[in-house]
């Protein structure tokens, strides 16, 4: 397996950690997601490019499909004053 897969699948179970057992306060939340984030921007950073034909095809592609969501995240509602 290559190590970006690797890096992949790392991603993916940290996202189903958080997803099953969330971290007790926002701020460690959104320390774990930022370090999920950091991950991600390397890969992206590593990642070779995609002929600009392949892409528009993807994209074509991807925008008649219906995307149900994974993960769906509830707004945060402030208390009344």
């Amino acid at each position: 397996m290559s190590l970006r897969l690797l890096v992949y699948v790392e991603i993916r179970r940290e996202l189903e950690l958080l997803k099953t057992i969330p971290p007790q306060t926002e701020d460690d939340m959104r320390e774990c997601l930022q370090k999920i984030k950091q991950k991600m921007d390397e890969l992206a950073d590593n990642a070779p490019s995609i002929p600009s034909r392949f892409k528009q095809k993807i994209d074509e592609m991807l925008k008649s499909k219906n995307h149900d969501r994974i993960y769906q995240l509830t707004p945060r509602v402030e208390p009344k004053k």
